[in-house]
């Protein structure tokens, strides 16, 4: 593990993520984002008319061929057990927080300021600290 970033008092938890994966698509990392099923449906949308001219390829990994999201470098999906490929960068937006953390190379979290979504960005931050990995924060509502 090289870090963990947690972003938090996020407004628009899907925009903030969509900007991360342009960001990281640029840079040509191999992105996983992990979140609840509604949650994903809005970011796919927006990956696919949110930016006239900068469509940027993903796959549902639950409604793929698995050939398919071998050549794909973005990756959606519900939680990381079950990605075949390894991510470079994982953006956890609200998802239930990863059962080995220490095996990602980035992990950056998406935390909105909603009350409930803020308590359990809270307690992923506890449960990562217990574990001693390294953690940084980013207050945007700050």
């Amino acid at each position: 593990m090289q870090s963990i970033e947690f972003h938090t008092g996020i407004e628009d938890p899907v925009e903030f993520a969509v900007r991360l994966v342009r960001k990281a698509y640029r840079q040509r990392a191999r992105v996983l984002v992990t979140a609840n099923p509604a949650t994903l449906e809005r970011l796919s949308r927006q990956l696919w008319a949110g930016y006239e001219r900068e469509f940027i390829a993903h796959v549902r990994v639950d409604r793929c061929q698995p050939g398919q999201a071998a050549r794909t470098p973005l990756w959606l999906a519900a939680g990381v057990a079950g990605v075949q490929n390894e991510p470079t960068v994982v953006i956890n937006v609200g998802a239930s927080a990863p059962s080995d953390p220490a095996r990602l190379e980035r992990l950056i979290e998406v935390v909105s300021a909603e009350e409930l979504d803020a308590a359990q960005g809270r307690q992923r931050w506890r449960l990562y600290k217990a574990a001693g990995l390294p953690l940084t924060h980013v207050n945007a509502g700050a």
